[in-house]
């Protein structure tokens, strides 16, 4: 069974109650935002949801959801925030979900770092971000195989995709970004 409530709202008065929830077969749910069903993300009879699909997630929403839900294996974020204070939180556990897709997000390296600590068992990836950013270390193959083989070893796939512009010489030769990604890893 499966639970959607993006164009409702007043999503308060539409998330079952705990009682509710252990009479369903629930595996999939989708929130417009994590802090409108939060109430209902800890309560311990969702624990076997599967599938997670939220519009609005920060951070600390995140390592909630991770908490909460232990059989949580598809975490879909439409925006996905982090800003630098969160960096410095100690997550203390380990989630099982295999596969993290974010489809807008300006993060950074070290915030991709830190977001998937807790996910070593992920084995799909998916990081997309149509704006244009700066051109950083997101885009440095290096930096991807280093997270690959030191946090994400189980990971079979992975999609990314990043806009940049160039207005001065930061990128003097395409090949050169291309080439770190055509080696194995």
């Amino acid at each position: 069974m499966s639970i959607d409530l993006y164009h409702i709202s007043n999503v308060q008065t539409l998330i079952p109650s705990s009682s509710q929830f252990n009479n369903l077969s629930l595996s999939q749910f989708a929130l417009h935002e994590v802090n409108k069903g939060i109430r209902w993300i800890i309560s311990p009879s969702i624990d076997k949801l599967k599938y997670l699909q939220i519009d609005i997630c920060s951070y600390n929403e995140y390592v909630i959801i991770l908490y909460h839900l232990p059989n949580l294996r598809i975490l879909r974020i439409k925006n996905f925030t982090m800003n630098e204070s969160t960096l410095n939180l100690n997550v203390q556990f380990y989630s099982l979900l295999k596969s993290l897709l974010i489809t807008n997000s300006l993060i950074t390296s070290v915030q991709l770092e830190t977001l998937v600590k807790p996910t070593p068992k992920l084995q799909y990836l998916m990081i997309k971000n149509d704006k244009l950013r700066k051109f950083d270390s997101m885009f440095d193959g290096l930096f991807w195989e280093q997270l690959i083989r030191n946090q994400l070893t189980l990971l079979d796939k992975l999609d990314f995709f990043f806009c940049t512009s160039s207005y001065n010489d930061q990128i003097n030769d395409l090949r050169s970004i291309v080439l770190p990604f055509q080696t194995p890893f």
